[in-house]
């Protein structure tokens, strides 16, 4: 199996548990208020589920972290001048974390 079917496999793994989580456990009220992270994990599966041409270092920064789709999360938040509505964007938050990763390992 390619790299790209592992990092699609892996981000669709995360992004099944947590719909499983937040439809089990939160209420109406809680599921109104994660609307914008709920948004965020679907925009990240469609990435890596349709784009075909998803950058080698992208795939092993996925491939290297546990939570790929929380990291990019917590990555979006501290950075809020980034995006995820497009590819674009999202690739502008793949390349800002691959950055911050790839920094302390130059170290």
């Amino acid at each position: 199996m390619n790299e790209q079917k592992k990092a699609y496999r892996k981000v669709l793994r995360e992004f099944r548990h947590y719909r499983r989580k937040a439809l089990g456990f939160y209420s109406g009220k809680e599921i109104w208020e994660a609307c914008g992270r709920i948004h965020f994990y679907c925009c990240v599966k469609e990435y890596f589920q349709y784009n075909p041409e998803i950058p080698q270092g992208y795939l092993c920064l996925i491939l290297a972290i546990p939570k790929p789709i929380e990291s990019m999360w917590q990555f979006y938040l501290k950075h809020e001048s980034t995006e995820y509505l497009t590819w674009e964007g999202l690739e502008a938050l793949l390349e800002g974390m691959l950055l911050a990763w790839e920094l302390p390992q130059a170290g």
